[in-house]
């Protein structure tokens, strides 16, 4: 079984890497945590993610998504810190 949060770590790692190559203004760069917590993951309408502007922090909910759900999140969240 992968650890989900390094594999995150890896593709965000890729993505940014895109991104700069493609001259989105990324850097600095964002903290980014991941929270297992999700207190009714069966609600369509629970946050997956968002972007703190003034500490440059991007949050992604993680607990019971699959990593290229949470990875959507990550790009959307990026498009608000660019």
């Amino acid at each position: 079984m992968i650890n989900k949060k390094r594999y995150l770590k890896f593709w965000i790692s890729r993505i940014l890497q895109h991104m700069r190559k493609k001259n989105f203004q990324v850097d600095p760069l964002p903290t980014v945590k991941f929270i297992d917590d999700v207190n009714d993951p069966d609600n369509l309408f629970i946050s997956t993610g968002n972007y703190d502007s003034k500490t440059r922090t991007v949050n992604l909910y993680i607990d019971s998504r699959h990593v290229k759900d949470i990875l959507r999140s990550f790009c959307h969240e990026m498009v608000h810190h660019h």
